[in-house]
This record gives structure tokens, sequence and C-alpha cells, in this order.
């Protein structure tokens, strides 16, 4: 009878059962976090960089000082240039959000009822905001993300130039409308047959009783009323019209916007 040999086998079941697991392979290509006790420290030394945040200096449109701020932030913070134009981002986000919270008023809410913000950066972050934004005016004043990211765009000579024009054509136009409507008109002396219809009416009133009178009354009144509200119409309608290509609603943004 043959001998089998369970050596190999023996040895087999030993190496799979002692074999090693491989660790969970890193994704190197992760971001790391950003620890909440190391925020305030990078807070400050972003503060330095002005250039990178203060949307009104002289330095934010600097294309090389920024790369130079940008390197100098990744050798002291670790971190990649998108990491930190991320995070750059997401604080004004969220200091938005928190102004916004900070001015919401409802009526009729108690002073002490008002937000007040919470968050552990507010205070810190208040650099983010435009210079020229009054800082102590925070509590009557609610900007929004992008009036804190972006400048207000200007408005070119040209542009103003056409809108001065088209804002005095239209308020020309408004004087003498309103000088027609002002002009006193001509008293017309009534005629014999005006006299004598009015004459039979007052004849046809006074043989009514007061109730029946006061109806005839009314509704002569209502008539008259109509008249005089068609003629008013027929004569706005020919008065001059509003120059072509111009709505009203156009001249009316231009008065409130003040140019």
């Amino acid at each position: 009878m043959e001998e089998y040999d369970t050596r190999d086998d023996f040895e087999v079941e030993i190496n799979t059962a002692t074999r090693k697991r491989k660790a969970p392979e890193v994704d190197k290509t992760r971001k790391p976090k950003w620890k909440s006790g190391e925020i305030e420290t990078r807070i400050d030394e972003l503060e330095k960089q002005s250039c990178l945040w203060g949307v009104f200096g002289k330095d934010y449109h600097n294309r090389e000082k920024r790369e130079v701020a940008y390197t100098e932030l990744e050798d002291l913070l670790d971190h990649s240039k998108q990491d930190i134009k991320a995070k750059i981002a997401g604080l004004r986000t969220q200091l938005g959000r928190e102004i916004a919270k900070t001015n919401s008023w409802k009526s009729g809410q108690a002073t002490s009822e008002k937000y007040k913000s919470t968050w552990v950066f507010y205070d810190k972050l208040q650099f983010l905001l435009p210079d020229e934004f009054d800082r102590e005016s925070i509590s009557s004043a609610s900007p929004t993300c992008s009036e804190i990211l972006e400048p207000t765009p200007r408005i070119s000579k040209k542009v103003r130039k056409s809108m001065e024009a088209r804002k005095e054509n239209f308020l020309s136009t408004c004087v003498e409308v309103l000088r027609e409507t002002t002009r006193p008109q001509p008293q017309l002396v009534p005629t014999k047959e005006q006299c004598s219809f009015s004459k039979y009416v007052s004849e046809k009133l006074a043989i009514f009783d007061r109730r029946s009178r006061m109806i005839a009354e009314k509704r002569i009144k209502d008539i008259l009323f109509e008249i005089e509200m068609n003629s008013h119409n027929t004569m706005s309608q020919v008065q001059e019209p509003v120059p072509q290509g111009h709505s009203t609603g156009t001249y009316m943004s231009l008065l409130r916007d003040g140019y």
C-alpha cells in the first residue's frame, strides 16, 4: 500500500493561516484636513498676505506678488495652493453667512433676540471685509457674500454720458407734460341753450321729494364725472410721446440709480 505524504499540505495550511494581510492603501490625492487648533495661527498668517484677499488693495491684481504669497503659505502651512484657495473661499462664505444672520431683523423682534454669531473665527476674520466697508457699522448693514468677495463694477464714461443724456431728455418731457397740465384753461361762457337746460333740470329736481332728488343729483354727478374723465384721457393720449426705444420703466430706473 502506497504511503501519502501530507507534509506539503500541512505547510500550505500553516502559510495560509499566518499570511499577513496587506494594509489598506492610502489615498495620496486626498487633501489634508485643516486641524481646528491650527486654524487661528494660519488665519494670522493669511492676514499678513493682503494681496490674496484685499480686493481693493493695489497688489490684489499683481499676479507675481500673489504667486509669491501662495508659495510662502504653501511652505509655512504645509498645504497646496489649491487647498489654500479653497480654504480662503470657504472662510469668506461662512463669514458672509454669519454677517447676514447677524443683520437679519424681523418686525417686532426685541434687541435682545437679535442673532449673535458664536462662530469662533468671526472676529478674527473681519479683515476679509472690503477696506471701505465701515466695520463699526456691521450691526446696521448686511452685505452678501458677493459684496464681500468682489468689488462693485465701474461704469464707463461713455455709458454714463449716454445715461445722463437720456435722463435729461426724460426730465424735459416730464416738465412739458406738467406745464400742459397746470396751464389755466379758458373759462367758457354758458350759451342760452345751456342756461335753458340748467333751468329745466333745476325745476325738475324741485318737484321731487328729498330722497328722489338726492338720487337724481348723484346720478347726474356720476355722468358728468365719467364724461370729464374720458375727455382727460383723450387729452393725455395726444401729449408728446416717450422717445422711441426707451420705456418709462427704463427712465424710472435711471432716476432711482441717480445717473
